[in-house]
C-alpha cells in the first residue's frame, strides 16, 4: 500500500471522527435526550510512525461562553449598515489612493521621456 494512499484512508477516518462529533452537537443542540452515534468505520492500520501524525482533537465539549463574554461582545458589536458604509469609504479610499499612484507614475514617466529628448 503506498503511503498516499495510507494518508488518504488516515484523513478519511479522521473527517468520520469528526462528523460523528458533529451529528452529537447538533443533536444536543435540537434538544435530544439520547444521541446515538452512527457506526465509524475501523480506523485504518497503517505503520506510520507517531512523531509525523498529528494530534487529534479530543471529543470533549467546547468551553461555553459565559454572560460576561455576551455583554463584552454586545459592547463591541457594530452595526451591520455602518460596516457596509466603512467598508465602501475604505474601498473608495484606496481607488482614489491607487489613482493617484499612477497619475504620479505617468508625471515621473513624461518628465523623463521628455528630458530624455
Amino acid at each position: 500500500m503506498s503511503d498516499r494512499l495510507a494518508e488518504l484512508r488516515r484523513q478519511r477516518a479522521l473527517v468520520q471522527t469528526h462528523l460523528a462529533w458533529l451529528d452529537a452537537e447538533i443533536a444536543r443542540a435540537a434538544g435530544a435526550t439520547t444521541t446515538t452515534l452512527p457506526p465509524a468505520a475501523p480506523a485504518p492500520t497503517v505503520a506510520v510512525p507517531s512523531a509525523a501524525l498529528p494530534a487529534v482533537p479530543a471529543t470533549e465539549d467546547p468551553p461555553r461562553m459565559t454572560p460576561v463574554a455576551d455583554t463584552i461582545l454586545e459592547e463591541y458589536r457594530v452595526p451591520e449598515a455602518s460596516l457596509k458604509n466603512d467598508v465602501r469609504k475604505g474601498c473608495l479610499l484606496y481607488f482614489a489612493a491607487a489613482l493617484a499612484a499612477v497619475a504620479a507614475g505617468v508625471v515621473v514617466l513624461y518628465f523623463l521621456f521628455r528630458a530624455a529628448r
